[in-house]
């Protein structure tokens, strides 16, 4: 955190050292099997009750509180509940910081950045010992924040907007699998193993230019396209048939039926131009 958001912090959280924590891993407890979570020399945070009294003018301590409420041991919570409830145990919950290796960017590669999220324990007395996990959250650092720390912004938090898809991220993605997977996504499964995997009276929709393409044999084998896997509703949906056939040759020509199109395969269709494809294939609009 910058000086201005550490003058923020509490008594408690103001000389944590929140760099280290999210390149480091710090006071995690690993056993021959498994991480345990806090060891030892884990950062006491103190109380629950008490961090949820800070947290209202501690950020950090806000954010140990939202981590525990949205863990999955305890979505249903909100802080009030989530107190409420520590309160009514015999002993009162105590918690701690530490940090742990979430992602590896190359396991296999000596020397590969690593990516560590702040882990939160919680025990309800001081002298517990790690013997099970005792993880309730974690807090990780947002990908725009992660170059202030020399750190890339891969395998990072984002701030989602839940009104729309970021296309241009999840064509990135796909960039990512194509060009750095190698073999691992490029080869077809051992079923496939000596099989003709030639395309015969191959047909797709042009997304761009919304009419159904009949592509050529010679080019079925190369042409790149995108596969919809969904639920068919429960009302029979616009098919592809011989009679509509030559009509929905016509460039445009699906464009004054998407009305008649089940929702996943309009969704369908907008998604894969945002890609940036050309060519869908669902087997309603492609099959005769």
């Amino acid at each position: 955190m910058d000086q201005e958001n550490c003058q923020q912090l509490c008594e408690v959280c103001e000389p944590i050292n929140f760099g280290r924590y999210f390149t480091n891993q710090i006071d995690n407890c690993v056993t021959q099997y498994k991480e345990t979570g806090a060891d030892a020399n884990a950062l006491k945070l103190g109380y629950l009750k008490d961090i949820y009294r800070r947290s209202s003018s501690c950020p950090f301590c806000r954010l140990v509180v939202m981590a525990i409420c949205r863990n999955d041991a305890s979505w249903s919570f909100t802080p009030d509940q989530r107190v409420a409830a520590d309160l009514h145990e015999e002993e009162q919950i105590e918690c701690w910081i530490y940090s742990y290796c979430f992602a590896d960017y190359n396991p296999e590669e000596p020397g590969s950045e690593k990516v560590y999220r702040i882990g939160i324990a919680a025990r309800q007395s001081e002298d517990d010992l790690p013997e099970d996990d005792d993880f309730v959250g974690s807090i990780q650092l947002l990908a725009e924040d992660a170059r202030q720390i020399n750190r890339s912004e891969l395998f990072h938090g984002r701030i989602v907007d839940t009104t729309k898809v970021d296309m241009n991220l999840a064509s990135n993605w796909l960039r990512i699998c194509e060009s750095e997977h190698g073999d691992k996504c490029e080869k077809l499964g051992p079923a496939f193993d000596g099989r003709d995997m030639h395309l015969y009276n191959l047909i797709l929709i042009d997304v761009k230019n919304l009419y159904i393409f009949q592509t050529p044999d010679e080019l079925a084998a190369t042409l790149r396209f995108i596969c919809l896997s969904y639920c068919w509703p429960p009302k029979k949906p616009f098919m592809l048939t011989q009679a509509n056939f030559s009509e929905l040759l016509q460039k445009g020509s699906i464009e004054s039926k998407m009305e008649l199109l089940p929702d996943a395969i309009r969704d369908a269709i907008h998604c894969v131009s945002d890609l940036g494809e050309t060519y869908l294939w669902v087997d309603s609009l492609c099959i005769i």
